[in-house]
């Protein structure tokens, strides 16, 4: 009867977890792809300062998140930087929209599922 409280415990406690990832994710991905929606374009502040916030994100996120998808992200972020120092307006908008697409394929990828509890 130990053994089974004892297990039972632990499918809750990792079930707790899941969700808790998964809620985590879910917040931080909405909040940038907000962010990128609304950032002015070719705004160096704006761009560095988003770039400051993943940098800060991305130590929580990495233990769920692919390492690839993390950097690629980043990538996108430094680039998204880059087109603000030139004023390259077309740069400034590839880079805003890879980034609001591998950010939402984050989001899709660590969303909720009984799938990724089984």
């Amino acid at each position: 009867m130990r053994s089974f409280l004892l297990s039972t415990g632990v499918l809750v406690l990792m079930i707790a977890l899941i969700v808790c990832n998964a809620v985590y994710v879910r917040g931080v991905t909405k909040e940038f792809a907000e962010k990128l929606n609304t950032l002015p374009p070719c705004t160096l502040a704006a761009a560095e300062a988003l770039l400051a916030r993943w940098r800060e994100a991305e130590h929580l996120l990495q233990l769920s998140v692919c390492a690839t998808d993390m950097n690629e992200i980043e990538d996108h972020l430094a680039v998204l930087c880059a087109a603000s120092r030139t004023n390259d307006e077309k740069a400034f908008e590839q880079a805003r929209t890879l980034c609001l697409c591998s950010i939402a394929r984050i989001r899709e990828l660590e969303r909720f599922s009984f799938l990724h509890i089984l």
